[in-house]
């Protein structure tokens, strides 16, 4: 787990050139079929599942699911005023 705290995977750019991401993306397909075969499971996803990225990923994962079944025209998500006592 050491490598995963060094600064060459942590600081990486979001908006950097694909080819300089070559390297973290075959890491990161590798990490997921090694986990998917310890698992047994078809594969594994390495979405963020916590805070703003976990729900930005989880609207992402929606919108997927209704482009897929034809229904891309669905864009209204309702979201409650407070959520877990911290937003009034």
């Amino acid at each position: 787990m050491l490598p995963i705290s060094w600064p060459e995977f942590t600081e990486m750019h979001p908006f950097c050139r694909p080819y300089q991401a070559q390297g973290y993306q075959i890491m990161s397909e590798q990490l997921s079929n090694w986990l998917a075969a310890i698992t047994g499971y078809d594969a594994m996803c390495m979405q963020p599942n916590s805070g703003a990225q976990g729900e930005y990923a989880g609207l992402l994962a929606i919108r997927r699911y209704h482009q897929s079944r034809g229904e891309g025209n669905r864009h209204i998500c309702l979201i409650p005023s407070s959520a877990h006592g911290t937003n009034p």
